[in-house]
């Protein structure tokens, strides 16, 4: 019974769309982290620096070279082509790979990104499980970097069927130098909503099987 109902839990999620390695936006990413908890504008964000989703999530920031990153704000320190008033967490000018670590695994994450520099660029999303393995990765060619303030800043997003996402990492690629806004979240379901769920994907399979 235990092994159907998990074998059924995962078919289910897969038919709900969590099999999808590319998300485009973020309307399946139902928490997120706002960057202005660690201060306004301009405010110094060491690398290892700790915490919590809007939902109340714990994760931790990092650079890969330990550099500190910094808050600005579109309008306010950053004009780029996020929305106004958009917080954003900036790697400083290149000072190395941003990776956002959870506490607890998630399905997937997502984030508008911007080169530093206007024009085009390249930005990749990769997620890693518990053991640093490569979930998924890919790249978006089609970055363009402006100064408009319009939302058109690319958004780079990604999910894993195996509710295993333990880290994630947004980087532009040649400059390395680059922000992004809130990063959605889509938390793994608490226990008592993935039981009902397998429950009434059991049901629903056992009722199949009669007719």
């Amino acid at each position: 019974m235990k092994r159907t109902l998990a074998i059924s839990l995962v078919i289910g999620l897969s038919a709900m769309g969590f099999a999808q390695s590319q998300l485009f936006n973020r309307s399946t990413l139902t928490d997120s982290i706002d960057w202005g908890q660690f201060g306004g504008p301009f405010t110094s964000v060491a690398s290892g620096t700790a915490g919590l989703t809007v939902q109340g999530g714990g994760f931790r920031i990092t650079t890969d070279n330990q550099s500190s990153m910094e808050r600005r704000d579109q309008g306010d320190g950053w004009g780029g082509n996020f929305l106004p008033g958009d917080r954003l967490i900036w790697n400083a000018g290149g000072n190395g790979i941003m990776r956002v670590t959870f506490d607890n695994l998630v399905l997937g994450v997502g984030a508008n990104v911007q080169n530093d520099f206007f024009g085009p660029f390249s930005a990749t999303i990769t997620l890693f499980d518990s053991s640093n393995n490569v979930i998924v990765s890919y790249t978006r060619n089609d970055g363009d970097s402006t100064g408009n303030g319009d939302g058109s800043a690319i958004f780079m997003g990604a999910q894993s069927s195996s509710l295993n996402v333990r880290a994630v990492e947004i980087a532009v690629l040649g400059t390395n130098s680059y922000a992004i806004n809130s990063l959605g979240v889509n938390p793994v379901p608490e226990p008592a909503t993935m039981l009902a769920l397998g429950s009434g994907l059991v049901a629903l399979a056992a009722r199949r099987r009669r007719k």
